[in-house]
């Protein structure tokens, strides 16, 4: 039987994707279009990708002309094209456009735009006005959507999409590490990984942190990332006399954060915004307990107090109360939580999630097909 035909339309190579792409090349004739290589920011967050572990073929934009690439969209016309947003890059934007002329079959795969974000008032006004109207035209076309998280699925309804043709989906990777170690110690190891930057929250979990040291002083915080907050978060540190509470370790290897996560008790995410947040899946992965916020994606894997904890974002008490919550749980309950996770990794690794991809593509493809639901789900 012949397979079908993929074009990846994608911003950068990334270990946090990879796994899934190899595995439905095993499925699909897969083609990957990155819009660039990995930039030096990425190298400066711990990124230390290795083109030789993408199963796949690929090319990069950034190599391309304008003809050439208008050329190879000709050329593959018949496949099924999917995009990582709509403007995460011009050309991904112009593609499209010459896509929706040629009347060829396209998918989007996107979270929701980070809200908030600071913009000219130009640019504001554009989005606002041009970007729904072009937007909605776009989708109006499309097979479909996958959508990162809760939010993604908002955004793509907010712009008329019709609710069978969305599909929840997210960000899902692998990790070979061994069976968590049950160890017993005195100190309750909590952890953090991510940029420091405001929307990560950082700040809020260090000021949680403080008002748990009344009650607690059996614990440690471990802030694995860089960014512009890191001075701030340093002051507010010794501020709060929180020197032997909380250590900062910067930035490390991407490859090296899965055994710090593995080794601690809970990691805490409690992000402003995240359309998605691989992190939690790397807790999920290592067994490691996870709080995070609300308005994360990747909250849709984690059934409070189950196999994790929901805090809603932006608010101190209620992290705060889930972090004493989680303080206070017997040795057997903790252990409970990692048992569930154990079946909600299993839930998420990239072959249950390419199978599901799979069902996906042939619901869109044949839409008399009965709506596939997540694995995670």
């Amino acid at each position: 039987m012949k397979k079908t035909k993929i074009i990846f339309w994608m911003n950068i190579p990334s270990f946090h994707q990879n796994d899934f792409l190899n595995d439905i090349s095993i499925d699909f004739e897969l083609f990957v279009v990155f819009a660039h290589k990995i930039n030096v920011e990425r190298v400066q967050q711990g990124w230390n990708f290795n083109e030789n572990s993408m199963n796949f073929s690929y090319c990069y934009l950034s190599e391309k002309s304008i003809f050439q690439i208008f050329q190879f969209i000709c050329q593959h016309k018949n496949a099924l094209h999917i995009f990582g947003g709509i403007w995460a890059e011009k050309y991904f934007f112009m593609a499209l456009l010459l896509l929706k002329w040629l009347k060829a079959n396209y998918l989007i795969y996107s979270e929701a735009p980070i809200p908030n974000k600071k913009r000219s008032v130009l640019k504001r006004f554009f989005i606002q006005n041009g970007f729904n109207f072009i937007a909605r035209k776009l989708l109006q076309d499309a097979k479909g959507c996958l959508a990162v998280g809760k939010s993604g699925e908002d955004f793509f309804k907010n712009l008329g999409v019709d609710e069978n043709r969305i599909l929840p989906f997210g960000y899902f990777r692998n990790l070979s590490l061994g069976q968590k170690q049950k160890i017993h110690k005195n100190t309750i190891e909590l952890i953090f990984v991510g940029q420091l930057i405001e929307r990560k929250g950082i700040t809020l979990l260090i000021d949680a942190i403080f008002a748990l040291k009344q009650h607690f002083d059996n614990f440690s915080l471990t802030i694995i990332g860089s960014g512009r907050l890191e001075a701030t978060i340093l002051e507010q540190i010794q501020h709060y006399q929180l020197e032997s509470y909380v250590k900062l370790l910067g930035t490390i290897p991407a490859d090296e954060v899965p055994k710090f996560i593995q080794q601690a008790d809970l990691l805490i995410l409690p992000s402003d915004f995240d359309g998605w947040g691989m992190v939690v899946n790397e807790a999920i992965l290592c067994q490691t307990p996870v709080l995070v916020s609300d308005a994360c994606g990747a909250t849709s894997l984690i059934k409070n107090y189950q196999n994790g904890f929901i805090f809603q974002a932006g608010n101190l008490h209620s992290l705060l109360s889930q972090l004493q919550h989680f303080m206070n749980l017997s040795e057997k309950a903790k252990t409970e939580i990692v048992k569930k996770l154990s079946k909600t990794a299993e839930k998420i690794s990239t072959k249950s999630i390419s199978s599901y991809f799979g069902q996906c593509i042939d619901f869109y493809l044949n839409p008399h097909l009965q709506k596939p639901k997540p694995t995670w789900l």
